[in-house]
């Protein structure tokens, strides 16, 4: 702690007691390949359109209903709007052109660049940042601990050019002692070097799903504050 207050890293994760996690997270069918999707607690008595963040990295069975009974959590609390996440494995294909469009035709996601956000984790990062390099279709990328190979990433987004993806917000977060940090640093450094806006931070830690789970809060406050913004 520093002057009474705790560091981030002191702050564990508030976890509800009450498990509703078989009625958040369900498994749904696209294209003949089934994913978990967590919905609101209140998505059943609702006719409402939800935002999507799809969340890329290798997830247990138990890690995707702890996210689903804590972002819920955030809902209930009034912390961040309604939403829906979509768990994708690495190296996922036909984001854009199959499951996008099946979410937003088949399970009340609204459409547009502006209610769709990514979160890529450690090897997740890598699929995000192919997805999200196309100009305006992502309103937002949150990358934790994230893993690409930087000069290929360098040219992509130095072809593209900051001006074309002014329109995405990028949140990078880090831990000190993670195997990726490199990679994460000088993302920073390009994005500082091309006055491209983003958030970065430096955590206290290995990395890991406690890590994660610590930090995503603020992340899915950031995206919540660009999807209304």
């Amino acid at each position: 702690a520093f002057e009474g207050k705790a560091y981030r890293g002191d702050i564990k994760a508030e976890i509800p007691v009450k498990d509703q996690s078989n009625l958040l997270l369900r498994t749904i069918s696209i294209d003949n390949k089934e994913y978990s999707l967590f919905v609101p607690a209140e998505y059943d008595e609702s006719t409402r359109l939800y935002p999507v963040v799809y969340s890329i990295g290798r997830f247990s069975d138990k890690q995707k209903n702890t996210i689903a009974l804590q972002t819920n959590h955030w809902i209930e609390k009034g912390e961040i709007p309604p939403l829906m996440m979509l768990f994708l494995e690495p190296g996922v294909k036909n984001l854009d052109d199959i499951i996008i469009p099946a979410m937003e035709n088949e399970q009340r996601a609204r459409k547009g660049f502006r209610f769709r956000a990514l979160l890529g984790y450690e090897t997740g990062g890598k699929t995000a940042l192919h997805y999200v390099i196309n100009p305006e279709q992502f309103t937002s990328c949150l990358l934790f601990d994230a893993d690409d190979d930087f000069e290929s990433f360098r040219e992509k987004f130095t072809a593209v050019g900051a001006k074309a993806m002014e329109r995405t917000w990028f949140y990078i977060d880090t831990p000190d002692k993670g195997n990726y940090y490199a990679f994460n640093g000088k993302l920073h450094m390009l994005f500082r070097e091309k006055n491209f806006y983003h958030e970065y931070r430096v955590s206290e830690g290995k990395g890991g799903f406690e890590w994660l789970l610590n930090g995503l809060h603020e992340a899915m406050i950031f995206t919540a504050n660009k999807i209304h913004r």
